[in-house]
């Protein structure tokens, strides 16, 4: 990171650079260990989704999330899609404010007889900054509901359930196997079988025979968010 930068740098924003422009597995750790606060206890675990992304499968991102009481899954090949919420609600949006940004920069600057508008890594950041604070994050909160991933346990908010995501979710039957993982996590819940969220999602088996398809994303997404709820903590 270029000395000269730093102090621009504001509260809230880390800033990374690669060889090249590559973002490679130690840009993703020093990512997650910059944002991740690690929790006290199971009421406090956080379930972060992934893209299938190389540096995201390495076992060290799991081992860390695990140091940190946390818990990590990752959205299969092809699903991005369909449930990718920061793809789908805020990178458009963002990329498009960038755009107008950049644009404004580019004619003031050739108004001043400069030829080659500005592309300084300072400038790009605080575009950046600037794009990120611009997005409705009302809307992208709600991208986690139309992708049927943050909807309650009792089926109130399945309406909102995006177009795209509707034939998978209702092709694997969800409302019925909602109700079968409640009831499945519940008994393992009160016979003692599961006493901790962030140890028990671990055990083997417990994600088990769920390939990679959106419908199963759902699946697993439901299992770990029932567990949660019996535990008291959602």
């Amino acid at each position: 990171m270029r000395a000269d930068l730093q102090p621009e740098v504001p509260d809230g924003v880390l800033l990374q650079f690669g060889p090249k422009g590559s973002y490679r597995l130690e840009h993703t750790l020093d990512f997650y260990k910059w944002e991740c606060t690690p929790a006290a206890n199971a009421s406090e675990a956080v379930l972060y989704m992934h893209d299938w992304y190389k540096p995201n499968l390495h076992d060290s991102v799991d081992e860390f999330f695990e140091s940190q009481g946390h818990v990590s899954v990752t959205i299969p090949p092809n699903a991005t899609g369909l449930v990718q919420t920061p793809d789908l609600k805020a990178h458009g949006p963002m990329q498009a404010h960038y755009n107008r940004l950049e644009m404004a920069d580019a004619q003031i600057q050739l108004r001043r007889g400069e030829t080659m508008p500005s592309c300084a890594r300072d400038t790009v950041m605080h575009r950046a900054i600037a794009s990120y604070e611009n997005l409705n994050h009302d809307t992208v909160s709600r991208g986690f509901l139309e992708a049927a991933i943050a909807n309650d346990l009792h089926g109130t908010q399945d309406s909102v359930i995006s177009s795209g995501c509707r034939p998978f979710w209702e092709a694997n039957n969800m409302e019925d196997r909602r109700e079968e993982i409640r009831k499945w996590v519940k008994a393992r819940v009160d016979t003692g079988e599961f006493s901790d969220f962030r140890k028990d999602v671990r055990k083997k088996g417990f994600l088990a025979g769920y390939p990679g398809c959106f419908g199963n994303v759902c699946v697993c997404v439901v299992q770990l968010r029932a567990q949660v709820h019996m535990f008291g903590s959602c």
